[in-house]
């Protein structure tokens, strides 16, 4: 009896993984770190490794583990299903098997381990002309040692190998996962990670001091209430180095940046008006890359209003956002054109002759 479950993904696999690749606004080299980040979140996890080994400088390998609650027997089968997904649209940051997905786009062969209270295995998954075969071995691991998930890519194309470097995955952390690297903000984040988040990148914690707040002035806390209860919390401020951070308002689910916005707004000094506001609730509106929220979505929509009202007084009150000035209308120019208009066109003799 073998000792490995073999199967495919789909029909045409290779179409359907450059389709996901497609969704997103960036490479799919970065989508998949995102991704693989979101279910190490998702999965309630305290630590996230990132290792990334160029030594042969050909064909570079990525590694993401984490501590999480690792994937059960059926999770894991779900996990290479193109078809399936064991997350349900509004309860997570990230969907199973999406970074591995990914990145079939751009390496040889993806490695899946995992580890939970009542399975363990690994898996072998590559792309293989329009298929993507993969193999499950049941009740063995090749290097994870706790409970958890890990995922490697092996033999990175030579474009991916070249991209990857130490700091573009500490932007890819920073520009996506800022509250939970801020040296203050991330203590927030106990409320939904019971022991902190630490991510780590070849060994070394990605964390950033000073802490965004403290290097703020004209600082402002919003809460955004519904129903009477703060449904949302942030801070924002003008930044005493415009150089420090990327500018914009980031608003966040779950520690992760889903947009930075002015709120319709342009207030003087922009690159200076910075800020964090975190909405749990806002994970019902995010799109599937959860990369911006969905244009019409009530709940979406509700919050911004709330959010954009705050904004507009704070910026009045320290000065960077004009009051709009009423121009009175200048009806009797106005009159005068529009007669001209209707003098010199006859098909329109019917208003008379003359319109006030």
């Amino acid at each position: 009896m073998s000792n490995y479950f073999e199967g495919k993904s789909g029909v045409n696999v290779k179409r359907l993984v450059q389709n996901i690749a497609d969704q997103y606004p960036f490479k799919p080299q970065i989508a998949a770190i995102i991704e693989l980040v979101a279910n190490s979140l998702d999965a309630k996890a305290s630590l996230i490794k990132i290792t990334l080994n160029k030594e042969n400088g050909i064909n570079g390998i990525l590694e993401v583990e984490d501590n999480g609650l690792g994937m059960d027997r059926r999770q894991f089968r779900e996990y290479h299903d193109f078809a399936a997904s064991t997350k349900t649209r509004g309860k997570g940051i990230g969907f199973a098997g999406q970074g591995a997905k990914l990145a079939l786009n751009f390496c040889k062969k993806v490695v899946s381990e995992t580890w939970s209270t009542d399975y363990r295995g690994y898996s072998e998954w590559y792309l293989k002309g329009d298929d993507a075969p993969y193999k499950i071995f049941d009740r063995q691991l090749l290097s994870l040692d706790n409970f958890g998930t890990k995922v490697t890519l092996l033999y990175l194309d030579k474009e991916s190998t070249d991209l990857y470097t130490q700091e573009l995955i500490k932007e890819i952390i920073h520009e996506h996962y800022f509250p939970l690297i801020d040296s203050k903000l991330k203590e927030i984040y106990k409320v939904f990670y019971k022991e902190g988040v630490k991510i780590l990148l070849n060994g070394e914690e990605i964390v950033l001091y000073p802490p965004m707040e403290n290097i703020l002035e004209d600082r402002k806390d919003i809460t955004i209430l519904i129903h009477n209860r703060p449904e949302a919390v942030g801070i924002i401020g003008r930044i005493k180095n415009t150089n420090a951070l990327p500018p914009g308002i980031m608003i966040c689910t779950y520690g992760k940046v889903i947009e930075r916005t002015y709120f319709k707004k342009e207030p003087k000094e922009k690159e200076k008006v910075v800020g964090w506001i975190e909405a749990p609730y806002l994970i019902e509106a995010v799109t599937t890359d959860k990369c911006r929220f969905q244009a019409g979505n009530k709940i979406w929509e509700g919050f911004f209003r709330k959010a954009q009202s705050e904004f507009s007084k704070w910026l009045e009150q320290i000065g960077l956002l004009e009051k709009t000035v009423r121009k009175k209308l200048d009806y009797i120019n106005l009159e005068k054109e529009i007669n001209s208009i209707l003098k010199n066109l006859p098909e329109l003799s019917f208003f008379g002759s003359r319109t006030q």
